[in-house]
């Protein structure tokens, strides 16, 4: 699994995003906003955060990545990183489910989807399997399906089929204990262990999640919004002719699908 990071800080922008334009939304933009479209950050949603009296944002960099902030309401001040309420529930995890829940559509554009292929790599993946096609699952530790996913995988997997880089999000239930959960998978040293515990759910969820893993989830939350998906489990992998697919939800034939001959 790659080396996860964390970037929880307040700032103001400096200027290590390319140049790229900006159409905004309705309405003059705030002195932040002009700050951004001067460093070419596109801002792709604008919404009333969950945290009393702030905006929330999501730029997105001309390398594609994307990164939520906060603006105070006017638009003087921007601040990066997971806010939190005094029950320690973090309300910019709100925030991000409310904009990765907001279409049910898959992104069809494939440049778009390749954006988002080649962004998955850096993202904080459990590693399942080194050899095969390479498929990133974007899963909720509680959701059944993805489960089943993983159970239905194994053969695939133990054949160096395909290798399955699988990235957790907390979009269903309650979020804090899938926080837990997800923190037990990222620092336990047998993934495979606890990834067969998960899927026959009996995983044990830690205390508490640590900031780096919230910091994590959020990134992983962008990215199901990046493919504009609002179910999990959610599956992107290259076909033979290398143009990027995505499914999410899981059934039969999509399964068969996926682990098709003609599919990888």
């Amino acid at each position: 699994m790659l080396a996860r990071k964390i970037n929880i800080i307040a700032v103001a922008i400096t200027g290590f995003l390319s140049v790229n334009a900006i159409a905004t939304e309705q309405g003059t933009p705030t002195p932040v906003e002009n700050m951004l479209m001067k460093k070419g950050v596109v801002i792709t949603n604008k919404f009333d955060s969950a945290v009393p009296g702030m905006k929330a944002l999501i730029a997105q960099s001309a390398n594609g990545q994307k990164q939520l902030f906060y603006t105070d309401p006017a638009g003087q001040y921007l601040i990066a990183g997971n806010v939190f309420d005094k029950d320690g529930n973090s309300l910019s995890e709100q925030d991000l489910s409310r904009v990765a829940m907001g279409s049910s559509t898959i992104e069809s554009n494939q440049d778009a989807l390749k954006v988002a292929f080649n962004a998955a790599d850096s993202r904080a993946w459990i590693e399942d399997g080194k050899q095969g096609k390479i498929i990133y699952a974007i899963f909720d530790p509680v959701c059944p399906y993805c489960h089943e996913l993983y159970i239905n995988t194994r053969q695939a997997v133990a054949a160096g089929k395909v290798q399955i880089r699988w990235l957790p999000v907390a979009i269903l239930g309650d979020r804090k204990r899938s926080w837990q959960l997800i923190e037990t998978l990222y620092s336990a040293s047998d993934k495979e262990e606890v990834m067969r515990k998960m899927a026959y759910k009996q995983l044990t969820e830690t205390e508490r999640a640590s900031d780096e893993t919230v910091n994590d989830l959020s990134k992983n939350l962008l990215l199901l919004n990046d493919i504009k998906s609002r179910r999990v489990p959610t599956v992107m992998f290259k076909d033979s002719s290398g143009n990027v697919k995505v499914f999410d939800g899981l059934n039969d034939s999509r399964m068969q699908e996926l682990l098709s001959a003609e599919s990888l």
